[in-house]
């Protein structure tokens, strides 16, 4: 009797597993169902299937197999939900909130409060939204940052402040991914509050560290370009790059971020004395070239980036993050020199927006000797995010550079206007 059982629970697995097949028609997915419980009807997560699938064409048959699935296993939440999501599609309200209660307080994860949440405002019941979401992000992974603060500012129409009061302060990864998400719909002021409430203990550096250069990213993103979109997102770069300022420098405050603090119309890190970030208002290397940093040949760190022939040609060899005024006159000067062929070319001081496109570049004086290279940059109307990059562009008709450029200084002062 036993090995029987052993077989019939083998043959129900069997059919239960086949209909985690994307592909398999609603019907097909339910007669391998029904197989399943013909062959062990005592497991209740074939009854809870089975009732997803009827919900949307039998929804009286779905309520069957939920309250089945109950009956089979009290403690299983989803049985739970399954059972409400049957109950309110056939309308008995007051019973679906009662299971979809019963799921939540079994499950005490996200995705029940969550869901919780959403049926009290199908109820209207606004009130009851905002405590389940309340539970919801206490105890919400970062990773459904976005589908929280969608839900959040579907409920409140658009109104940030309902969210920022039910957000939890020891949740310094959720603050980081909703600050991010916020950012993204280009809600500035509440992404700034919500940066307010960032915390970072010590043990969670590395995840605030990534946190940042996530928020990074989207403030660095190139503006929309769509018709209508242009000037808004133009006029919107000051805020944000104000915001990604305040950002960097609050990591470096807190401590997990080991940088010098970042200025408006500065270079930071100019003569190299940190560790490269590889992000934000730090230096980030290309992942083209090989780059060294040398400490035994200047009173500072001297960045070698050796190229051996083989790089693309063209593309920025390291470059960092800036924030400039827009109509402020800037001169950046890049301090180098060059162990190569002499008559080698090709490298430039650049000063490139954030879709990549040069705005201004000068060559780069490649001889063995010391040398400054300048380049003026007034930036344009409506744009305060910038990189400033030391870039290779093989010559039309030249072999690919070979030798190694080392750089010692890459500052920026504000200048008058010329």
């Amino acid at each position: 009797m036993l090995s029987w059982m052993a077989v019939r629970t083998m043959v129900a697995a069997h059919y239960s597993a086949a209909v985690n097949n994307d592909a398999m028609p609603a019907e097909a997915m339910l007669w391998h169902l029904r197989d399943a419980i013909a062959m062990r009807p005592d497991i209740a997560s074939s009854w809870r299937q089975q009732a997803d699938l009827e919900l949307d064409f039998n929804p009286e048959a779905a309520l069957a197999s939920a309250r089945r699935a109950t009956e089979l296993d009290g403690y299983d939440w989803q049985n739970w939900r399954s059972l409400g999501m049957a109950e309110y599609r056939l309308g008995e309200l007051p019973a679906a909130r009662r299971a979809l209660e019963h799921a939540a307080q079994d499950s005490q994860g996200f995705a029940a409060h969550y869901e919780l949440a959403n049926f009290h405002l199908l109820l209207g019941d606004e009130a009851g939204f905002w405590a389940e979401m309340k539970h919801a992000l206490a105890i919400a992974p970062a990773s459904q940052a976005p589908i929280a603060v969608a839900a959040c500012l579907r409920a409140s129409g658009n109104d940030p402040q309902p969210l920022l009061a039910i957000l939890p302060r020891q949740r310094p990864q959720l603050t980081l991914a909703i600050a991010g998400v916020l950012l993204d719909d280009s809600a500035l002021a509440a992404a700034e509050q919500v940066w307010d409430r960032l915390t970072c203990p010590e043990r969670l550096f590395p995840n605030c560290r990534s946190g940042l250069e996530a928020i990074l990213g989207v403030v660095s993103r190139p503006p929309a370009r769509r018709a209508g979109e242009v000037q808004a997102a133009n006029h919107d770069r000051g805020g944000r790059a104000a915001f990604a300022l305040r950002a960097w420098n609050t990591a470096v405050r807190q401590g997990y971020l080991r940088q010098e603090r970042a200025q408006a119309g500065r270079v930071s890190d100019s003569q190299f004395q940190h560790s490269w970030p590889g992000f934000g208002f730090g230096w980030t290397a290309s992942a083209a070239v090989k780059l060294l940093l040398i400490s035994n040949v200047m009173p500072n760190p001297v960045v070698s980036v050796r190229l051996g022939g083989m790089e693309p040609d063209q593309g920025w060899l390291f470059e960092q993050l800036i924030a400039l005024a827009p109509g402020q006159h800037y001169r950046v000067q890049m301090h180098s020199r060059w162990l190569g062929a002499s008559d080698a070319q090709g490298i430039y001081l650049a000063f490139r927006g954030l879709d990549g496109r040069v705005l201004s570049q000068a060559p780069v004086a490649l001889m063995p000797g010391w040398a400054t290279t300048l380049l003026d940059f007034t930036p344009p109307p409506g744009t305060r995010l910038f990189y400033v990059a030391c870039r290779y562009q093989r010559p039309l008709g030249q072999v690919p550079l070979r030798g190694e450029l080392q750089t010692a200084e890459v500052s920026m002062r504000a200048e008058a206007t010329p």
